[in-house]
């Protein structure tokens, strides 16, 4: 009688877990971007306005301008990174809810709205002081909910790194 085996999963290796966290750190930090576009467009401010507002780290002097400029840039690209970041570090927490994706959900909610909280009462205040004054208050909060969301689909991005094999050598004298 032949027995049931269980069958062998490929173990992931934690560099991917971290790759993994700060892929999924970048999207949903890309998300996050997208809505404030969406909603600065929306308030008439310009698509741009919070973008200058994430720039205003690096060019004090135009926090509120609505056009396309380095400001915007760099505040993209700050904004992102620190994302990514963010996303590495959550990977830590959300590793244990591989198995269940809708609790890592409120989980990353719950962690959005922790980055948002410490973000704006510790962070930026050191940084600017602009992104604090003139933050569009509900659509700033909105978007870091949305990251928290996002961010909770880390367990996912793991599930598919786990589904690869392992690569097969061509040649049995490499």
């Amino acid at each position: 009688m032949r027995r049931h085996q269980p069958r062998k999963r490929f173990a992931v290796p934690r560099l991917w877990l971290l790759l993994a966290g700060l892929e999924s750190g970048v999207i949903a930090g890309g998300v996050a971007l997208l809505y404030w576009i969406l909603a600065s467009t929306l308030r008439g401010d310009g698509p741009w306005a919070v973008l200058n507002l994430w720039g205003s780290v690096f060019f004090p002097g135009r926090p509120l301008s609505p056009g396309f400029s380095q400001a915007s840039l760099s505040g993209a690209a700050l904004h992102l990174l620190l994302s990514g970041l963010v996303g590495l570090l959550c990977s830590f927490l959300l590793v244990k809810y591989v198995a269940r994706p809708g609790r890592s959900l409120f989980v990353g909610l719950l962690l959005g709205l922790a980055w948002y909280l410490a973000s704006f009462r510790w962070l930026w205040p050191l940084f600017s002081v602009a992104l604090v004054v003139y933050q569009p208050f509900p659509a700033m909060l909105v978007g870091y909910l949305l990251f928290g969301v996002s961010l909770g689909l880390y367990p996912e991005f793991v599930r598919r790194l786990g589904m690869t094999r392992a690569p097969e050598r061509e040649s049995p004298f490499l």
